[in-house]
């Protein structure tokens, strides 16, 4: 979700990112920096429209699990060349 909990998308069951330095550790510094990390991981789990519907109509008979085991989960890694900036 959102921040407090508010919902993001329709059928986004888990968002998350992982930022990382240049060797691959997690990236530690505050999020309040103008710096740029190396790379940021980025993680979608996204459900099915049919699971979505399936589930509304029938989830006090299925299990509690039932969206997660019928989603997919995308990932990309975004890197930043140019995370030091622009340098004379």
């Amino acid at each position: 979700g959102g921040s407090h909990g508010d919902p993001m998308a329709e059928r986004v069951l888990d968002f998350y990112m992982e930022p990382f330095d240049d060797n691959g550790n997690p990236w530690n510094i505050p999020w309040t920096t103008n710096r740029l990390p190396a790379y940021l991981d980025i993680h979608l789990m996204m459900a099915s429209r049919e699971a979505c519907e399936i589930y509304s109509e029938m989830s006090a008979q299925l299990p509690p699990n039932y969206l997660t085991n019928n989603a997919r989960i995308f990932s990309t890694r975004v890197y930043f060349p140019n995370r030091n900036g622009y340098r004379n």
